[in-house]
């Protein structure tokens, strides 16, 4: 049995590391920017350094061996069995020898359920969903921006406020309330100007298109109609992923799918749009399956703390991981 747990939780913006020991006392909680290579401009050659400087750094405030340390890491851009055996041989070559590496939606199922199974839909700077099964079998669909057709996440979210807003000004297509927002962002005079800023800051990576995304939930909220139906689209998209997952996988007949919600588009949305029409949409689908949705209130390392402790047959108590790691956040923030 280990001496250490290490539950890690890499997205698109923020990793967070919490370590464990096999009391299940929380012993240090690390906060990093984004080790997800999807998300840093040098790609790999820029995450074999991210990761190498986040694991000394946690080796060294702890005085740890590696050896005595099971890690769970859920990492964005983790999307294929390739990725996965490459990342994992960088975090090896970091000196961490025994690592779960998986899709960071994977511990929103970890965190969200009871019973350890069912399906989480991710809602942050990308998308996809990801189900666990009673037997431990994985799925995944969507999450890899254009080329899986997804439309949700940041990403693309905040692109299509930009080409509608394109198609108003320059096309004549239909008015929007997202065209006034972009001109307050950008403090532009005319469309030309406007266009100018984001190409060129988007060209200088100054900008990136997630941070338009926000704009759509100040719009809707003005009930505009472009940003309804994006955000509508936006859910029924998320719905679509979430059926083909639980058609792949074996969940019980007579019991309701437990759908854990994860991403700042699903847990800190001004507008309810697209949970609202995710939920019809999952009504309707043609299984004849119940799915329950949970919004998840806690933090998604909390599923790879447990997930290491499960791994290594380890007795753990979620709420008491969980409550520990919300005190450590409070006190660094006060």
């Amino acid at each position: 049995m280990y001496q250490f747990y290490l539950g890690i939780d890499g997205g698109g913006t923020k990793t967070h590391c919490a370590l464990f020991d096999r009391t299940g006392t929380l012993v240090d909680f690390v906060k990093w920017g984004t080790t997800s290579h999807e998300f840093l401009p040098g790609g790999y050659q820029e995450l074999k350094g991210e990761l190498q400087r986040m694991f000394d750094t946690i080796q060294q405030r702890n005085k740890l061996s590696w050896e005595d340390v099971s890690v769970v890491y859920g990492m964005a851009g983790v999307d294929c069995a390739r990725q996965q055996k490459l990342i994992s041989q960088l975090i090896y070559d970091c000196g961490v020898r025994n690592c779960l590496l998986c899709n960071d939606a994977f511990l929103g199922i970890k965190a969200g359920t009871d019973q350890g199974w069912g399906i989480c839909s991710i809602n942050g700077s990308g998308t996809g969903a990801q189900g666990i099964d009673r037997n431990g079998k994985t799925c995944r669909v969507g999450g890899l921006f254009e080329f899986s057709g997804d439309y949700a996440g940041g990403k693309i979210l905040g692109s299509e406020v930009v080409s509608h807003v394109y198609d108003h000004l320059f096309r004549g297509g239909r008015k929007t309330e997202l065209s006034r927002l972009l001109f307050e962002k950008f403090h532009a005079d005319n469309r030309e100007d406007l266009m100018e800023e984001i190409i060129c800051r988007m060209a200088e990576r100054t900008l990136e298109p997630k941070e338009f995304a926000p704009l759509l939930l100040e719009a809707a909220c003005a009930k505009d109609e472009t940003a309804l139906s994006i955000l509508s689209k936006c859910g029924e998209q998320n719905a679509r992923d979430i059926i083909a997952v639980a058609k792949q996988l074996d969940f019980p007949n007579g019991e309701a799918v437990s759908v854990v919600l994860l991403g700042s588009l699903y847990t800190r949305a001004k507008h309810n749009q697209i949970v609202d029409s995710l939920e019809k949409a999952l009504k309707q689908n043609e299984m004849g399956k119940e799915f329950r949705l949970i919004q998840l209130s806690i933090d998604p390392v909390i599923g790879a703390v447990c997930w290491a402790m499960e791994n290594d047959k380890r007795k753990f108590d979620r709420n008491r991981i969980s409550s520990q790691i919300e005190s450590w956040q409070w006190k660094e923030r006060h």
